[in-house]
Formats: C-alpha cells, structure tokens, sequence
C-alpha cells in the first residue's frame, strides 16, 4: 500500500471549506465623507474601465477619514485629493473645474459634525 499524503483526508484534513460553513462578512457601515465621495464619483461619471482601482482606492481614503486618521489625517486628505483629481483627469475633465465645484458644495452632514452657525 502507498502513501498519497494528497488523498489522504486524515491528513490534510476535510478540504476546502464549504460555503455554507463560511460566516458572513462584517457589514461595512459608510461613513460620511465616504458616502459623500461615492456620490461625488457616481454623479461626476469618474469611474471607467481604467479607472476602477482609482475609485476603490478614494472609498478606502475615504473611510480611513471617516474612521479617524490620527496624525495622518492631512495626509490621508491630500492623497484623497490627489486621487479624485487623477480620476477626473482620466475622465477627460483636465482641468478638473466640475469636480473641484463639486467638492466645494457643502456637504448634507448631521449638524454634530458642523461647526454651530455663528450670530
């Protein structure tokens, strides 16, 4: 009798996981400033072919912002930036105006993260 250490269940053990035994993944939960650049992305028709990693690449930025960069902050912001403005660009809008237009809207944000209007 030869040993298949491959076909051999006891030691590799059941195989592949089936999907029913894997659990669901954690519900994502948006925060503001990434609904907020996911609705700028769609309305702006940013995303194309080339351009999709771009476009994950801002929601991930996007996220790290809304779930507090800490110290990186600024930088976070700056890439964040930089990535809709490449995005933008790819989109054939070079100069960028409808986005940076876009971007200086105020956003629809619950009043705690506002400043308090000023008398």
């Amino acid at each position: 009798m030869t040993f298949d250490p491959f076909a051999d269940p006891i030691v590799f053990g059941p195989g592949p996981a089936s999907p029913a035994m894997e659990p669901d993944p954690p519900p994502v939960i948006q925060g503001p400033l990434e609904r907020a650049v996911r609705g700028d992305v769609d309305a702006l028709g940013l995303v194309s072919s080339t351009s999709r990693s771009l476009a994950e690449l801002s929601f991930n930025l996007a996220r790290k912002l809304d779930d507090g960069a800490g110290m990186a902050t600024a930088a976070v912001a700056k890439e964040l930036r930089e990535t809709l403005k490449d995005m933008a660009e790819q989109a054939g809008d070079d100069d960028g105006a409808a986005l940076l237009d876009r971007l200086s809207q105020p956003a629809d944000l619950p009043t705690p993260v506002r400043d308090s209007p000023q008398p």
